[in-house]
C-alpha cells in the first residue's frame, strides 16, 4: 500500500508548465527573431542613402590607371570638363 498522503506531491516534474519543450521553442523563436532584425537593421545601415560626394575636382581614371576625363573648376571660379582619348590626347572639353 501506498504510504504518501492523497493530494501531496510527490514529484516535482509535475509543477513544469509550460513544459520544457515548450520553452526551448520559444527561446528558439525569440534568438531567430532578434537575429533577424539584427540582420535587417545592418543591412539597411549598409545602404547609402542620398550619399553627397563633394571634391573641388573629379578624376575617372580606365582599368590601366590612365585619366579619361577630368570635372573641375578653373582658377577664375568658371566651370571645366574635358573628356580625353585612350592615348591622352583632347577628346572633347568644356568650356
Amino acid at each position: 500500500m501506498n504510504s504518501t498522503p492523497r493530494g501531496v506531491l510527490t514529484d516535482l516534474s509535475d509543477l513544469s508548465w509550460p513544459p520544457i519543450s515548450e520553452v526551448r521553442r520559444w527561446r528558439r523563436a525569440a534568438t531567430a527573431l532578434v537575429l533577424a532584425g539584427v540582420a535587417v537593421a545592418t543591412i539597411g545601415a549598409t545602404i547609402p542613402r542620398g550619399r553627397i560626394v563633394e571634391a573641388r575636382k573629379f578624376v575617372l581614371r580606365d582599368a590601366a590607371g590612365r585619366v579619361r576625363a577630368e570635372l573641375g573648376l578653373m582658377r577664375d571660379g568658371e566651370p571645366r570638363m574635358v573628356l580625353l582619348d585612350a592615348r591622352g590626347g583632347t577628346a572633347w572639353k568644356a568650356p
